[in-house]
């Protein structure tokens, strides 16, 4: 349960994004904010490309200076039938 005490215990997350730009504006939002510590990170496929938003990702850890956060890059194709 997150609290208003900004001197609690900041939540450990792992954040699974499909590469979509409201999800990069989250994630963002979260490696900056002290109430999160995001301890990994996955690539889903999705809106984006896998492989290319993974890159887009470590890019801006890098940025961010948020190293050592790991990052997993999933298939470039659903698991089940496409959407049509």
């Amino acid at each position: 349960m997150l609290t208003s005490d900004s001197s609690s215990t900041p939540v450990p997350l792992i954040v699974d994004d499909d590469g979509s730009q409201d999800g990069m504006t989250a994630l963002a939002y979260m490696l900056q904010n002290p109430k999160f510590s995001v301890k990994a990170i996955a690539i889903s496929q999705g809106l984006a490309r896998p492989q290319i938003f993974g890159n887009n990702v470590e890019l801006m850890l890098t940025r961010l200076g948020k190293t050592g956060i790991p990052v997993a890059v999933g298939r470039d194709t659903p698991l089940g039938s496409s959407i049509k």
